[in-house]
């Protein structure tokens, strides 16, 4: 328009560009309107999670992911298939101790345990304890969904944790943990200076080697 070199081909370029930034205005102002509503109806809400949910994100500002990480050896990775592995194995290795007692060792001093270690009170007691709004794990069970259980309910996962401790062994959905690693602070590039955040988590004073299968939310 401008290569015409006409004095109204300039005044419709001006015109164009005054009406594009109007345009653009607008939008921003709608935009923040609604925005500004949603976070009222947020924060009117029964729980208010949500607001500040959103406040926290808008005070962190804009979060960068690393695309490179060292790997153990303080080599620098930078294909994905490198970076997924590296991060697989920081946390199979952490979540993963060697130095538990044996199963010997272990039976030796349950020696004189009833088999029955589990009982309904004790379940009935945890579930009643577990946190709501929290995500489910890769079986999609919610903590509110055990919280609603009835006697009957509880009874038969009674029966299924102590099949799982007579038999020595756990649902493999029980043995797997997505981890999503949210950063603390230092160097991003440095896998420990990542805290660990996952769905699943092993029976208190119960874990054992190679309870965790990790499913990365890289």
């Amino acid at each position: 328009m401008l290569a015409c070199g006409t004095p109204d081909a300039v005044d419709r370029y001006r015109q164009a560009k005054q009406a594009a930034a109007r345009a653009v205005l607008e939008a921003k102002t709608r935009v923040w309107e609604e925005f500004g509503e949603a976070m009222e109806e947020d924060y009117r809400s029964a729980s208010k999670k949500k607001f500040w949910q959103t406040v926290r994100r808008l005070r962190r500002g804009k979060q960068y992911s690393a695309n490179t990480v060292y790997s153990a050896g303080g080599e620098l990775l930078t294909s994905t298939e490198d970076i997924v592995g590296r991060w697989k194995k920081y946390f199979e290795d952490l979540l993963n101790p060697t130095d538990l007692p044996s199963s010997e060792e272990a039976g030796a001093g349950d020696s004189e345990v009833d088999s029955s270690i589990t009982r309904a009170a004790e379940v009935t007691e945890v579930v009643r304890k577990l946190l709501g709004g929290k995500a489910p794990g890769v079986d999609e069970i919610r903590p509110e969904y055990l919280k609603s259980l009835d006697v009957v309910g509880l009874s038969w996962l009674t029966r299924l944790c102590n099949i799982a401790w007579r038999l020595g062994t756990v649902p493999l959905e029980w043995q797997t943990g997505v981890v999503v690693p949210l950063f603390k602070k230092g160097d991003r590039r440095v896998c420990s200076n990542y805290r660990r955040d996952h769905t699943s988590q092993p029976p208190q004073g119960r874990s054992t080697p190679g309870y965790w299968r990790g499913e990365f939310g890289l």
